[in-house]
C-alpha cells in the first residue's frame, strides 16, 4: 500500500505541476523519465499479486526483431476484433528489439516510448482495486475507445506485434494479463518466399566467410561504402556494383531484400557474389606472387632501387588487369609494411 500511495502522490504532483506551468507560461511539459524507479515498479507489481517468478521472467524476456517477416509473410486483407493472448505478444512498433519488457516500462532513454503515458498506466494500476480488476480493463472496450490498439498476427510463428497501443501492451505484459481486446490483421507465411530468402541468406553468409578469411570487411564512412582490408579502403562500390546487394543486406534493408525475393532476382545476385568471390581469390593469389617477388629482391639493401624494381615489376603485370593487380599491390604493401605507391591510388572503384 505504501508503494501505491507514493506513486499516486508523485503522479498527482507531476500532473499538477505541468498544469500550473501550462497555465502560467503556456508550457507543454513532457516527462523525460517515468515517475517511479525499478524498485518501486517491482514492489507494486508484487503488492498487486504478480508473482516474483513472473517478474524475473519479464526482466529476461526481450522484444523480438520481426522486420524480416515482411520478406516472407503475405498480408491478408481485413481486420478482426479479437482477444489477444498477451503471452504471445512479442514485439512493439517503433521499439528496438532485444529490450526487456520490464525495462520498457521504465522508458529507456534511447527508446521511442512516452514516459507520460507509462506514468498514466502506472497510476491506473496503483488505483485499481486488485489485479483482476486491472486485467479486466484490457479485455473491455474501454481499453481501445480513447486510443486504438491494434496488432499484427504472424500465423507460422504464432506471435503478435503491436502496431498501435505500445504502452498498454507493455503494462499488459508486465502485469501478466491473460488477454487484451484489439483489432488484428493477419499475415500468412509464404513457404516459397521463405525458402528463397534462406537461399539468399546462405549465399551472403558464405560470401561474408570469404571476406573474413581474407581480412576484408564492410565499411560506410557516410560519403561512400565499400570493402576495407585491415583498415585500409580496398574496394569502393559504384551505384551499379555487384556489391550493393550485399551492402543492403548488411544494413538490414528488409524492403530491398523483399523486392529481391518478389522480383525473383536471387539467381542474379548469387551469380554476382560468385563472380566477386573468384575476383577476390585471384587478387589474393596475385598478392602472394608479389610477396614471393619481394622476398626474392629483399637482399637489395638500397631501398630506392628495391622499390624501383618492385614498381617496374608491378607495372609490367598490371597491363593484364589494372584493378586486380593494383588491389593485390595494396594488400601486399599493407602486409609487408612497405609502400611503392600511395594506397589511395590503388583503390578499386567497382
Amino acid at each position: 500500500m505504501k508503494a501505491e500511495k507514493g506513486i499516486y502522490s508523485l503522479y498527482k504532483f507531476s500532473c499538477n505541476l505541468k498544469k500550473k506551468l501550462k497555465y502560467l507560461f503556456g508550457l507543454e511539459v513532457m516527462n523525460l523519465s517515468v515517475d517511479y524507479s525499478a524498485r518501486e515498479l517491482e514492489k507494486i507489481l508484487l503488492e498487486k499479486g504478480v508473482s516474483e517468478s513472473y517478474i524475473d521472467r519479464i526482466k529476461k524476456e526481450q522484444t523480438l526483431r520481426i522486420e524480416e517477416y515482411s520478406i516472407y509473410y503475405d498480408f491478408q486483407k481485413g481486420q478482426k476484433l479479437q482477444y489477444i493472448p498477451v503471452d504471445r505478444i512479442k514485439s512493439l512498433s517503433r521499439v528496438p528489439f532485444n529490450v526487456s519488457w520490464f525495462d520498457l516500462a521504465l522508458a529507456p532513454v534511447d527508446v521511442n516510448i512516452s514516459s507520460d503515458r507509462l506514468n498514466r498506466c502506472m497510476y491506473h494500476l496503483s488505483k485499481s482495486a486488485d489485479l483482476k480488476t486491472y486485467h479486466n480493463f484490457f479485455e473491455s472496450d474501454r481499453c481501445r475507445n480513447v486510443n486504438p490498439i491494434e496488432f499484427e498476427y504472424y500465423d507460422k510463428d504464432n506471435i503478435y506485434a503491436a502496431s498501435k497501443g505500445n504502452h498498454r501492451s507493455i503494462y499488459a505484459k508486465i502485469t501478466n494479463a491473460p488477454y487484451i481486446k484489439a483489432g488484428t490483421v493477419k499475415f500468412i507465411f509464404n513457404q516459397e518466399k521463405y525458402n528463397n530468402y534462406m537461399k539468399l541468406k546462405s549465399a551472403f553468409y558464405q560470401f561474408e566467410k570469404l571476406l573474413n578469411t581474407f581480412c576484408l570487411s564492410y565499411f560506410n564512412n557516410g560519403e561512400y561504402e565499400g570493402l576495407s582490408y585491415k583498415g585500409n579502403e580496398f574496394i569502393l562500390a559504384s551505384d551499379k556494383s555487384f556489391l550493393n546487394s550485399y551492402f543492403e543486406y548488411k544494413k538490414n534493408n528488409f524492403p530491398f531484400l523483399e523486392s529481391v525475393i518478389t522480383q525473383n532476382l536471387i539467381s542474379d545476385i548469387i551469380d554476382d557474389l560468385q563472380y566477386l568471390t573468384e575476383e577476390i581469390k585471384i587478387i589474393n593469389e596475385k598478392s602472394s606472387e608479389y610477396k614471393r617477388f619481394f622476398k626474392f629482391i629483399k637482399w637489395i639493401k638500397v631501398r630506392s632501387i628495391r622499390n624501383w624494381i618492385f614498381s617496374s615489376y608491378h607495372y609490367l603485370l598490371r597491363e593484364r588487369d589494372k584493378h586486380l593487380y593494383d588491389s593485390a599491390l595494396l594488400i601486399t604493401q599493407k602486409d609487408l609494411n612497405f609502400q611503392t605507391k600511395d594506397p589511395i591510388d590503388l583503390i578499386y572503384y567497382y
